[in-house]
C-alpha cells in the first residue's frame, strides 16, 4: 500500500482519493475500495462518501495514479481537513489527527 498524505481547507473531515481505472478487474475494483469502507467504520472523522476513485485525465500525473499504474493498485491520497469533521463544531486536535492516521 502507498499512502500520500495531504491537508486541505475546503471539505471537512478526512477521505481518500484512489486510482481505480476501467482497466482493473472486478476483484481489484472491489478491494481498492475495501480500505475506504474499513476506515469509515474505524474512524468517526473519516467520511466515506467524500472519497473518490475516479481517475480523470487531468489526474494522470499524480503520485497515486503513477504508483497505481507502476507498483500497486493500493495507492491512495488521504485528504484531511485543516479544520474539523463534518460531524462536529470543533477543530481537530492532535489526537484526532493521530486517529485518522
Amino acid at each position: 500500500m502507498i499512502l500520500d498524505l495531504h491537508g486541505h481547507s475546503i471539505k471537512e473531515s478526512s477521505f481518500f482519493y484512489g486510482a481505480c481505472e476501467a482497466t482493473r478487474n472486478f476483484e481489484d475494483f472491489y478491494n481498492i475500495r475495501l480500505f475506504n469502507a474499513i476506515m469509515s467504520q474505524m474512524e468517526s472523522n473519516f467520511t466515506r462518501e467524500y472519497s473518490s476513485f475516479y481517475v480523470g485525465e487531468y489526474k494522470s500525473g499524480t503520485a497515486r495514479v503513477a504508483c497505481s499504474r507502476n507498483f500497486t493498485p493500493f495507492s491512495y491520497t488521504l485528504e484531511t481537513s485543516y479544520l474539523s469533521s463534518r460531524n462536529s463544531d470543533y477543530h481537530f486536535s492532535v489526537q484526532d489527527f493521530k486517529g485518522i492516521g
